[in-house]
């Protein structure tokens, strides 16, 4: 028998109706003896991501068959939440009342059990166990209390204020934003427990707002070294090899459509009379060119999706050297580029296409 997890899974569904201890599943699922130690690792690693549950007695089953629900729980601000399951197969998110969350925080992996539904139907439960924490630091507002403090949370889906030791404060003062690391979880009769480690200044300073806000979020603003070297080999010095197969436009009237202040001309269009009507030109940067597939700079572009905007400033999806140079089609510069041609006739309707590198 081969030991992966789904494996494994599989014949548990297949051949149990109960849970069982580690030597009655070895038997049932024909492990031999020599697989013993790679098949009690598996049951380990399968209990640590909710796939199969450990009970008192060293007893393994799966989760359905305990009224058990593996999956994600989402925080409100009221102290209540929802989980939303693994599976689809589960019938929906699961409400879980204030005092029955366990110590759990917005976006844990959990273990909650069914015990009622509602007039609706709705399942609501308990949680029993958390699989997995997934905030490690929260942005948010500090007040002070006495030598101590409390962060009261940017996101209000974790509903917990986070305390803070006069020692772990970092001379944090009333009213600021700050960054705090969790050093402990929240427990029946304990709140978190934080240290702070960064202060980004005064709540009323609309800058602090809008850095609180992408850090809140985890925007991603620092490019990381291996993207900024691949960016700064780029260059605008075509070899034959860079024009081998593209239409030379460089005499055809193309223009930008964009604000005052825009650096990145990441399209451009042209538009030209026919015999039988117009032949509208949509022209692209070519960033495939510079940005190779799986390269360092793909991945951080595909991990970005966008660029932010905001007011005074962007957040770009790729280094300068690329979006405000390179791949942006500055008047009066030679730019790699990626055409569309689309024909219509005097009323406006489509007749064809052609698409090139240019």
């Amino acid at each position: 028998m081969t030991l992966s997890k789904d494996s494994i899974l599989k014949k548990i569904k297949k051949k149990t109706s109960r849970p069982m201890k580690v030597s009655e599943l070895a038997r049932s699922l024909g492990i031999s003896e020599i697989q013993r130690r790679e098949f009690r690792n598996q049951l380990k690693t399968m209990v640590g991501e909710g796939t199969l549950i450990r009970l008192r007695g060293g007893r393994y089953g799966l989760p359905d068959e305990m009224n058990l629900v593996t999956g994600i729980f989402c925080g409100h601000p009221n102290g209540y939440g929802f989980l939303t399951p693994d599976t689809s197969e589960e019938g929906g998110d699961i409400y879980i009342a204030p005092k029955r969350t366990s110590g759990a925080m917005h976006k844990d992996r959990v273990i909650a059990r069914i015990e009622s539904h509602n007039s609706s139907g709705r399942p609501e439960g308990r949680i029993i166990r958390i699989l997995e924490r997934s905030t490690t630091s929260l942005v948010g507002l500090f007040e002070p209390l006495d030598q101590n403090g409390w962060i009261i949370p940017m996101d209000n889906k974790y509903f917990y204020d986070i305390f803070v030791s006069s020692k772990h404060k970092l001379g944090a003062k009333a009213g600021q934003i700050v960054v705090v690391d969790i050093i402990s979880y929240p427990e029946k009769h304990q709140p978190p427990i934080g240290k702070i480690t960064e202060i980004l200044g005064y709540s009323n300073d609309p800058k602090v707002e809008l850095n609180s806000i992408f850090r809140k979020l985890e925007t991603r603003i620092e490019f990381p070294l291996s993207a900024l070297e691949q960016a700064k080999k780029a260059t605008t010095n075509f070899s034959d090899k860079d024009l081998k197969n593209r239409r030379d436009l460089t005499g055809w009237t193309i223009f930008t459509i964009d604000g005052e202040t825009a650096k990145d001309f990441d399209d451009a269009i042209s538009l030209d009379l026919t015999d039988i009507g117009f032949k509208l030109g949509v022209h692209i940067a070519d960033v495939s060119h510079y940005v190779k597939k799986n390269s360092a700079l793909d991945k951080e572009a595909l991990e970005r999706g966008t660029s932010i905007y905001f007011s005074g400033g962007v957040i770009p999806m790729l280094p300068l050297e690329l979006s405000n140079d390179i791949c942006s089609l500055k008047p009066n510069e030679k730019r790699l580029a990626v055409t569309v041609l689309i024909d219509f006739d005097l009323k406006g309707k489509f007749l064809n296409f052609d698409f090139f590198t240019s």
